[in-house]
């Protein structure tokens, strides 16, 4: 997969201004892009994707339709037009996540990654998230990995 470094942001951050001033309208746009990122991690939208006799109007037609019926609204399908448009459907992971970034720093939550060699239960994770909340005078995300090699 390509990585589209600074061509996401200004995606990401239009989206997110766009999303910013309503909690229901964020919420939305946060489970929409999750979604169309999950979609273009798939093998068989990478493939339409990436199609040379399927138009690019087609393919942000397909992605939309692969967002949860409740996510999907007016501002969503300009949003995926625009990227099709400039061909760049296949950044929808990095701007999904550069989003993610961006509704982070506005909620001042710090993003934890924890590798752990065999699965942590939840009193576990809450645990662990209670002592960086404390340490960090922060709210806390957990991302959790398992490594048991």
């Amino acid at each position: 997969m390509a990585h589209y470094g600074k061509i996401t942001r200004p995606y990401a951050k239009a989206a997110f201004e766009y999303a910013k001033d309503d909690s229901a309208t964020l919420k939305l746009w946060r489970q929409a892009l999750e979604d169309l990122k999950a979609a273009v991690s798939s093998e068989a939208i990478e493939s339409v994707l990436m199609h040379p006799k399927v138009s690019p109007a087609e393919v942000a037609d397909v992605l939309f339709n692969t967002v949860s019926s409740d996510c999907r609204t007016d501002a969503l399908k300009r949003f995926i037009d625009i990227l099709a448009y400039h061909g760049r459907l296949m950044a929808l992971s990095e701007i999904s996540d550069a989003f993610e970034a961006l509704y982070r720093a506005s909620e001042n939550i710090l993003m934890l990654s924890v590798t752990s060699a065999y699965p942590l239960k939840d009193d576990q994770q809450a645990q662990i998230k209670a002592i960086f909340e404390k340490r960090f005078d922060q709210k806390i995300a957990l991302e959790i990995k398992e490594d048991s090699s």
